[in-house]
């Protein structure tokens, strides 16, 4: 059986990076929930969707921001990178809305 010196040898010279394109894989896994999407609602057309996309991301922002804080306080996300992406949501709401403040959250 080979010594830690060596096993730690033997790591170093055989280790490669792993190489992941993230955009890559989130465009991925958007196509994903596309096609989970048309499966269940249908083929989306944006001629006669009437949907407020900007209103609907906004609500799904806020979703991810509650989420995200029951999974900071259940311990699986350190609290530093809870309040730091916490801010960076906060910022993309403020940026859509173009405001800060948006009528239709009821605020």
């Amino acid at each position: 059986m080979a010594g830690i010196e060596e096993r730690v040898r033997e790591f170093m010279t055989n280790w490669k990076p792993i190489e992941v394109n993230v955009d890559e894989w989130i465009d991925d896994l958007k196509k994903k929930r596309m096609i989970m999407g048309e499966r269940k609602h249908g083929p989306l057309n944006l001629e006669t969707d009437p949907r407020d996309f900007i209103q609907e991301g906004i609500e799904e922002l806020i979703d991810f921001l509650n989420y995200l804080e029951m999974a900071m306080l259940k311990g699986r996300l350190p609290f530093c990178k809870w309040v730091s992406i916490d801010k960076d949501v906060r910022f993309t709401i403020w940026r859509l809305t173009g405001t800060g403040k948006w009528s239709g959250l009821g605020v």
